[in-house]
């Protein structure tokens, strides 16, 4: 091998090497936008959703704080995403029972069951979430996070029913199935 080829192969190996390292810094800048950015959606309309840049921007995290912040958050929204898919599957399935001309009820109790089970189990997990946050938090950011989080315990079913005075349950716009309580765009109740 010449000199010219030497320093031809050394120049497609460094320009090999840097768009390897440019593609790598590119898909772990993305992966770090998608771990911030796992979203609790809470049902008022005028809030933002509970995010990792909302724990930056609106709380004040730090770079630590983000990190524990993440350490929580990707659990919490696989568990979530699991019970959520599970639930909306189970609802589906009684719905189609309700609806056969001969409704087999103990199915459809099972399932009533069942769904209230992984239900408070999703509760579960919310607050096990909360007070992992809280705990991250300093006093003013605790205040806030407080803040943020309230629509998830106040602002559903029965609460509505007793806040809106007009006995249907719900606020206008507002129905029983999606948009209520929402993680990652999926029905939480």
């Amino acid at each position: 091998m010449n000199k010219t080829t030497k320093i031809l192969v050394w120049v497609i190996v460094l320009l090999a090497l840097l768009n390897l390292t440019t593609i790598g810094t590119i898909l772990y800048l993305d992966y770090r936008k998608k771990a911030e950015n796992g979203e609790i959606i809470v049902p008022s309309t005028n809030t933002t959703p509970i995010n990792g840049r909302f724990f930056r921007k609106e709380l004040g995290f730090d770079d630590i704080q983000m990190d524990k912040f993440r350490a929580l958050n990707h659990p919490f929204q696989e568990a979530a995403r699991m019970l959520i898919f599970d639930i909306d599957s189970m609802k589906r399935e009684m719905f189609i029972e309700l609806n056969k001309s001969n409704v087999d009820t103990l199915k459809v109790n099972d399932l009533a069951i069942k769904i209230g089970e992984h239900h408070a189990e999703l509760k579960q997990q919310i607050n096990a979430f909360y007070l992992g946050l809280k705990n991250i938090c300093n006093e003013e950011q605790a205040i806030k996070l407080q803040n943020a989080f309230e629509p998830l315990f106040y602002e559903d079913g029965a609460n509505n029913l007793m806040r809106n005075g007009n006995g249907s349950g719900y606020r206008h716009g507002q129905g029983f199935g999606r948009g209520n309580n929402q993680i990652n765009n999926n029905n939480s109740n």
